[in-house]
C-alpha cells in the first residue's frame, strides 16, 4: 500500500510539471487577436521627472482603431473639436510599433496588460526634459 501512494503522489507531481500549451503569442499578456477593434482611453497614470498624477479621460475622447489588416487610427474630439490620424502597427511579443502617417520615426509602447475588454500600454523613457512614463488604461469601446 506505501508503494501504491508513493506512485500515486509522484504521477501527481509529474502532472503538474506538464501544462497546457500557452495559446498567446504576445508575451504572456493575451491573444493578438484581442488587440483587434475599438479602445477609449479612460486613465492615464504618469510620471515626469519625479511628479507623478492620474488623469481620468472621458470615455470617447481618445479613441484607437486597431484593423486586422495592421492599420489603425487615433481619434481625439473634445467638445465640438475632433481629428483623426492614421497610423500602421505592428505587434511583436509584448511590445507595440505604432507609425503615424505624419511621424518619422515609430512609437514603441510595452503592453502591461491585454485581454478581450482590457488594454494597457506603458511609454518610457527620457527627452529633452527628463524622464517620463505613462501608463494608459484602454477599454473596450
Amino acid at each position: 500500500m506505501k508503494k501504491l501512494f508513493y506512485f500515486a503522489f509522484m504521477a501527481m507531481l509529474c502532472c503538474g510539471f506538464v501544462a497546457c500549451s500557452d495559446d498567446d503569442d504576445n508575451g504572456g499578456v493575451g491573444n493578438a487577436e484581442d488587440l483587434y477593434g475599438r479602445w477609449t482611453l479612460v486613465k492615464v497614470v504618469w510620471n515626469e521627472d519625479g511628479e507623478q498624477g492620474v488623469d481620468v479621460c472621458e470615455p470617447g475622447e481618445i479613441v484607437f482603431y486597431f484593423d486586422e489588416n495592421g492599420t489603425g487610427y487615433e481619434r481625439e474630439s473634445y467638445g465640438s473639436q475632433s481629428w483623426t490620424d492614421y497610423f500602421v502597427y505592428e505587434l511583436s511579443g509584448n511590445t507595440l510599433f505604432i507609425h503615424f502617417e505624419d511621424d518619422e520615426e515609430s512609437n514603441r509602447v510595452k503592453i502591461l496588460s491585454l485581454s478581450a475588454d482590457k488594454l494597457v500600454i506603458c511609454d518610457e523613457g527620457r527627452d529633452e526634459d527628463g524622464y517620463y512614463k505613462y501608463e494608459e488604461h484602454f477599454v473596450r469601446y
